[in-house]
């Protein structure tokens, strides 16, 4: 799977996002090229500038020490969890992060960093390393940094799952399969309303169904059966908002010959039935 990139429209995302939430550093990282350096796989980023507090830290041989020592450890303890998650360094600044996922496969992450989370820094002064004589100076130079209470980055979370479904819908980041890879998917699109088997599809790819169960957890993360029902599902949402055809018929339609297990299933994927999603979405 190879990933594609628009990136001046991430760039200019990265821009906007950035001045709306207070001046945050916004990089968008592809997650197939980065390691333990935070800026290799970085597509695009926000314009930056280290904040002076992070300048005067760096400055100082024992604090520096301490930043890089807990900087590698929160890059190599990053989740990659569905969720936006926010992680505090021992100075109270966040990172936090959000997945980019693409049919069921995490491809990259958006990453906010530089967001003060404590009033000040006298609680944990000694934490940091740094002379304690010129501490009164050092929170002056803290403070001036854009706070955030749990509040304001929760709402950043909320909006950072908005962006990354955007820069998926919107072809920003566009994702390149392999050939047969591509196939089976179109096989799968094309037939969805048909009673799928794992033997059919390997009748027309002519694989075995080892290569096509390795393939699909290589190239997609799921097996074919969760690949199959995501894209029912998929494809019902667009039926249920867009058409005025009986809930049963678009079962019918997508695949499912049981009405009730479709109910089951949509449910348990999007939290409502399908009736009260055609109601909400409409």
């Amino acid at each position: 799977m190879k990933l594609k990139y628009d990136v001046k429209k991430l760039e200019e995302l990265a821009k906007d996002y950035s001045v709306v939430a207070g001046g945050i550093r916004i990089r968008i990282i592809d997650l197939n090229i980065e390691d333990e350096n935070p800026n290799i796989g970085v597509i695009a980023s926000s314009p930056y500038k280290r904040p002076e507090f992070c300048q005067k830290m760096l400055s100082c041989k024992e604090s520096e020490l301490k930043c890089k020592e807990i900087e590698t450890h929160t890059t190599q303890n990053r989740s990659f969890n569905d969720v936006f998650t926010a992680t505090p360094c021992h100075a109270g600044i966040v990172e936090a992060m959000y997945p980019i996922v693409k049919d069921n496969k995490k491809i990259g992450y958006i990453l906010f960093s530089a967001m003060r989370t404590k009033d000040n820094i006298y609680d944990f002064a000694k934490e940091l390393n740094y002379p304690l004589d010129d501490i009164e100076e050092l929170n002056k130079i803290y403070q001036k940094m854009e706070y955030y209470d749990e509040e304001r980055i929760e709402c950043i979370g909320r909006i950072a799952a908005i962006l990354a479904s955007y820069i998926m819908s919107d072809s920003i980041v566009s994702v390149e399969y392999d050939a047969l890879t591509k196939q089976a998917m179109d096989y799968i699109e094309e037939n969805l309303g048909k009673p799928l088997k794992v033997s059919d599809i390997c009748k027309a790819l002519n694989i075995s169904k080892t290569a096509l169960y390795n393939m699909f957890r290589t190239s997609l993360n799921c097996t074919v059966n969760e690949f199959i029902t995501n894209k029912r599902l998929s494809r019902s949402k667009i039926l249920l908002t867009t058409t005025d055809k009986p809930i049963v018929t678009v079962s019918e339609e997508i695949g499912f010959t049981d009405y009730t297990y479709f109910c089951k299933l949509f449910k348990k994927s999007m939290g409502v039935t399908p009736l009260k999603y055609r109601k909400t979405h409409r």
